[in-house]
């Protein structure tokens, strides 16, 4: 059976789902989310085991990303702490598969027809080890930093 996300589920101006607190929160491997979701906090947060349609935003300090299913979107993942982003299949289309900033681990990770597969908006503190990207039309696995950089 489906459900719904919650009393912590925020709905946005633009019809996103947004989820935000302290802690938050979402491992339910009944968990659908249509129309994409958007996740901010200041200490831990963790999305795993849901199938989102649209795009997936997950911030935090310390994010925990992992064994979702993302359907044409993106899976956007930024932490200032540590990062994980681990055995998500990603199926576009979609610009870019997974995006993600510094401080973020990569890791056994599928992404299917995307234009980009795995694209990295820093240098600092990244990996991504064993993940698998086809049928992309642009870059398999690329860093680019964009602005004041330097």
């Amino acid at each position: 059976a489906e459900r719904e996300i919650s009393r912590d589920t925020l709905l946005g101006l633009d019809g996103k789902r947004r989820v935000a607190g302290r802690k938050p929160l979402i491992d339910d491997q009944n968990c659908r989310i249509d129309g994409g979701v958007t996740i901010q906090t200041g200490e831990y947060v963790a999305l795993r085991r849901c199938i989102v349609t649209g795009n997936a935003s997950v911030s935090g300090i310390h994010t925990d990303v992992s064994l979702n299913t993302i359907v044409a979107g993106t899976l956007d993942v930024s932490c200032e702490g540590l990062g994980n982003v681990i055995g998500n299949l990603v199926v576009g289309p979609a610009s870019i598969g997974i995006h993600a900033g510094s401080e973020v681990t990569v890791t056994r990770n599928v992404v299917r027809n995307c234009v980009d597969g795995i694209l990295f908006r820093s240098l600092d503190g990244v990996s991504a080890t064993e993940n698998l990207v086809e049928d992309c039309s642009g870059s398999g696995i690329a860093v680019r930093v964009l602005g004041g950089a330097g």
